[in-house]
C-alpha cells in the first residue's frame, strides 16, 4: 500500500479506499499484488536530474580551440639542431580519459546518474547518503507476524487468517468479525498483540469496510470523500506507531472491487495523499489488490469463499517472500 515502495521501488500514488465496494474496493492504487504498483521503501531515491559539469571541470568536454596552431618543425633541419617541442593544449585535464588535443574528452567511465539506486544521493544533488539495499528479513517460526482486522480476516474457512494456517504459516492473529477501524477494535488488536509479545516486524490488515457499512458513509459522493479521508487519517495513526514501535512492514488487504454494495456513482474518483508515515521511510507501506484473486468469489456477496481466501493467501506470501518482509 505504501509501497508505500510506497519497494526497492518508487513512488506510485495513493489511493486509499477509493472504489469502494462494501468498504467498497481496493484500499488503495499502490500495489505489490494483482495490479501494478510500487511501495515507497525506505532509502527510495528520488534526486535532481545530472546537470552538465562547467567547462574546465572533470568530466566536461574542452571548449574548441582558439588562437593561431601550434608551430609545425621545417621540413629540413639543420644538423645538430632539435624540433621544438609541441606543448600540450593548456584545456586538456592531464587526469582525464582520451588523447590530448583531440578536441573532444569522453566522461570519466564511472559517471554517476541521478536516481539509479547506486550511488550515494549527493552525487544526485539531494545532499543526503542512500542507504544501503534492504537486505532480506527472512523467514522465521511466525511470532512477529501478526495479523488484525474485521471479517475478511476471519469469516469462511478461517477467512484470510485460515488460509494463512492452511499455507503452513503460525503467525498470530487478532482479526475479529463486525469491527471497525475508526473508533473500533482494530487499533486495540494491535495493542493486544504487543502486549502478548511486542517483538513484530510485519503486520498484515483489513480495516475500514465496516466503517463505510455502518454509518451510511458513502450514501453521496461528498460523505464518501470525507469517509475515506478520515479512514486515510486513521491508518496514518495506527502505522505511525507501528513505525515507531519498530514494525518494518505493513500490508493493507483491499477489498475486491464487487464486494458490497456502494453505489459507483458516490464512490471517490480523486484519491487522498498518502499517509504521511509511508513517505518517511520509517515503514514500509504495502497493499494486495484482490480482485482478481477472488474472483467473484464471494459467498454472501460481501465475503470471499475459502478458495478465494487461499488465493489472497497465496499473493501475500509471494509478496512478502519478493520483498524482502520478516514472514
Amino acid at each position: 500500500m505504501l509501497g508505500y515502495g510506497l519497494g526497492r521501488r518508487s513512488t506510485a500514488a495513493w489511493m486509499v479506499l477509493v472504489a469502494l465496494g462494501f468498504l467498497g474496493s481496493s484500499a488503495c492504487n499502490q500495489n505489490d499484488g494483482d495490479d501494478t504498483g510500487t511501495a515507497l521503501p525506505p532509502g527510495n531515491i528520488n534526486g535532481n536530474p545530472m546537470q552538465p559539469p562547467p567547462s574546465g571541470a572533470p568530466g566536461a568536454p574542452p571548449p574548441a580551440m582558439t588562437g593561431a596552431p601550434a608551430a609545425t618543425p621545417p621540413a629540413t633541419q639543420p644538423a645538430g639542431n632539435t624540433p621544438p617541442a609541441t606543448t600540450p593544449p593548456a584545456q586538456n585535464d592531464p587526469d582525464m580519459p582520451g588523447t590530448a588535443g583531440s578536441g573532444a574528452q569522453p566522461p570519466p567511465a564511472e559517471m554517476p546518474t541521478a536516481g539509479s539506486g547506486d550511488v550515494p544521493m549527493e552525487t544526485a544533488g539531494s545532499g543526503a547518503e542512500t542507504p544501503p539495499p534492504r537486505m532480506d528479513l527472512g523467514k522465521g517460526d511466525g511470532s512477529d507476524v501478526i495479523t488484525i482486522g474485521d471479517s475478511w480476516m476471519t469469516l469462511y474457512s478461517g477467512g484470510i487468517e485460515g488460509a494463512l494456517d492452511r499455507a503452513g504459516t503460525m503467525y498470530r492473529h487478532y482479526g475479529i468479525a463486525g469491527t471497525t477501524l475508526i473508533g473500533g477494535d482494530i487499533p486495540q488488536q494491535y495493542e493486544r498483540a504487543k502486549a502478548a509479545n511486542k517483538d513484530i516486524k510485519t503486520v498484515i490488515m483489513t480495516g475500514g469496510g465496516n466503517d463505510i457499512m455502518f454509518t451510511g458513509g458513502c450514501n453521496t459522493k461528498e460523505a464518501c470523500e470525507m469517509s475515506v479521508a478520515m479512514i486515510n487519517d486513521a491508518l496514518n495513526t495506527l502505522w505511525t506507531e507501528m513505525a515507531k514501535d519498530g514494525v518494518k512492514d505493513v500490508i493493507y488487504v483491499q477489498y475486491s472491487k464487487d464486494a458490497g454494495t456502494t453505489p459507483q456513482d458516490t464512490r471517490p474518483t480523486t484519491p487522498p495523499p498518502p499517509p504521511p508515515i509511508c513517505l518517511t521511510g520509517m515503514i514500509g507501506c504495502h497493499s494486495l489488490a484482490t480482485t482478481d484473486l477472488v474472483m467473484g468469489q464471494l459467498v454472501d456477496g460481501i465475503h470471499p469463499s475459502g478458495e478465494a481466501h487461499d488465493r489472497i493467501a497465496a499473493a501475500l506470501l509471494d509478496m512478502m517472500e519478493m520483498g524482502g518482509m520478516r514472514r
